[in-house]
């Protein structure tokens, strides 16, 4: 086999393992896109729990019944 043809496979065999976060990294990010949803406003048109409004329903119904 040639180097380009090893990098390839290489490339593929990284590509196909499972990404995984450790959990003390899931824990500091996991309020990450709430935040992102507050501080770009998104919430005037989506509600604050994703419900809608002006704007689409994001939240699925399970998530939106918890904040009642």
């Amino acid at each position: 086999m040639d180097k380009t043809r090893i990098a390839l496979l290489a490339l593929a065999f990284a590509a196909a393992q499972p990404l995984t976060v450790a959990p003390a990294q899931a824990d500091d990010q996991s309020n990450h896109g709430r935040d992102l949803f507050m501080a770009n406003n998104c919430y005037q048109c989506h509600g604050r729990v994703g419900q809608g409004g002006a704007g689409p329903t994001l939240a699925p119904p399970h998530l939106m019944s918890q904040s009642d």
